[in-house]
């Protein structure tokens, strides 16, 4: 039999899919709608801002917004504040937490009801900590009343956040250490690279 004539030729790599993401005027429209304060005159309103400012402005995975407990937040000063990340294969990670996901926080967190729990976001009628589910079923109910480019889910959200952060100049290799997507240093500092020196300086 003939060898093929393809023999010894590598197969050529397919490019990956770009993977998709909301437009900053997307962005604009849905931060506009949930933290409106006809949006935020209740709890549930303020919530639910929080939620999504923190999905887009830290880029955290569904399951790692759930996980957010008080004492994962690191307040500096006034302007320099941290969340510790607890990610998949109990990897920890340090981002910054910008003003505008801070903001939202703090006023959610005012009047969020006592619970015996420490997470951040409980569910507001058992008090137990929100499940990831929850989460879609925001993204779901927002989708519904926000005219935006894509369907809204967390990841979508997660995606849109570095590929923001990509158009704005930031380096590949410090929005997949923002993201945890490549093996980042340790949380002391150490490495004069790392984003929480480069964003703060």
């Amino acid at each position: 039999m003939e060898q093929s004539p393809l023999a010894g030729i590598r197969k050529l790599k397919v490019p990956r899919r770009i993977p998709k993401f909301l437009t900053f005027e997307d962005i604009h429209r849905l931060l506009t709608y949930t933290g409106s304060l006809r949006r935020t005159a209740t709890v549930r309103g303020k919530q639910v801002h929080a939620m999504i400012s923190i999905l887009y402005y830290l880029g955290v995975r569904r399951a790692e917004l759930v996980d957010i407990r008080f004492e994962h937040i690191e307040k500096v000063t006034d302007s320099e504040i941290y969340l510790h990340i607890f990610g998949k294969g109990d990897k920890q990670r340090l981002v910054p937490f910008p003003a505008p996901a801070f903001e939202a926080y703090e006023k959610y967190v005012r009047y969020r009801p006592e619970s015996p729990f420490p997470h951040v976001f409980i569910s507001l009628h058992t008090l137990h900590p929100m499940s990831k589910y929850d989460v879609n079923n925001v993204c779901a109910q927002l989708s519904k009343r926000v005219q935006l480019s894509k369907k809204l889910t967390p990841h979508l959200l997660r995606h849109t956040f570095a590929t923001h952060l990509h158009l704005k100049g930031q380096p590949i290799e410090h929005i997949n250490r923002f993201c945890n997507n490549t093996p980042g240093v340790g949380l002391d500092g150490a490495d004069e690279d790392h984003p929480r020196k480069r964003v703060y300086r």
